[in-house]
């Protein structure tokens, strides 16, 4: 979209819409998603404020959405704990995190694009703020990836004085060409080689986690 967009009033969405990449009911859907987020976020907000302006106009390139707002509630809810869980889990947001050049683990290790995002970020000086401010995942999400990381032993934690000699020796390097596609995280033994095409790295090579462990 970046070669159709324009600096004028338009929105993006209108101007896919224009140009026929998504439909008015796919404009839709995505709003929806995206407006629901927005609350979500706020329902694990730790303070703030906010005000009703009953005299604010809607814009003229406005969408009207619908959204069912029990289900949005329970949803928020449901985050709102979710998020506890994960405060409880990692108490301390300058908790520093690298990641594991040999993982002890004896089969392969599958996991979800998300998850490698969060990993490729992790370099051994950036705390869990940190992480979350760079991802492009909400907060909720980041922390549910590293708390599965740090679980199954793929990252650990290191202290201040280790981060502040740490050479980034140890930095996971992304492949420009490399292709993933969405799996659950797993583990799993006496897997043949030949059955790793869920990690394609491009139609020639395959992808490990040892792989995008090399150092810079």
């Amino acid at each position: 979209l970046d070669k159709v967009i324009t600096a004028t009033a338009e929105k993006q969405g209108g101007i896919a819409v224009q140009r026929g990449l998504i439909t008015e009911d796919e404009l839709r859907d995505y709003l929806k998603i995206q407006t629901s987020e927005v609350i979500y976020d706020s329902f694990v907000w730790a303070d703030g404020s906010f005000i009703f302006d009953e005299s604010a106009q809607t814009p003229e390139y406005a969408v009207a959405i619908s959204i069912d707002l029990p289900n949005l509630m329970m949803e928020g809810a449901r985050r709102i704990d979710e998020w506890s869980r994960c405060l409880e889990l990692l108490p301390d947001p300058k908790m520093i995190f690298r990641v594991v050049a040999n993982p002890d683990t004896e089969g392969k290790i599958t996991l979800t694009r998300d998850e490698w995002r969060i990993v490729f970020l992790v370099n051994g000086r950036r705390t869990l703020d940190e992480l979350c401010k760079q991802a492009v995942e909400s907060s909720l999400a980041v922390y549910r990836v590293v708390y599965g990381l740090l679980a199954n032993k793929l990252i650990e934690s290191v202290s201040p004085a280790e981060a502040e000699s740490f050479d980034g020796s140890m930095t996971v390097r992304q492949n420009p060409t490399t292709q993933f596609v969405d799996a659950p995280t797993m583990m799993s033994g006496n897997v043949e080689h030949n059955d790793d095409r869920n990690l394609l790295l491009s139609p020639g090579e395959k992808l490990s986690y040892h792989d995008v462990m090399k150092g810079i």
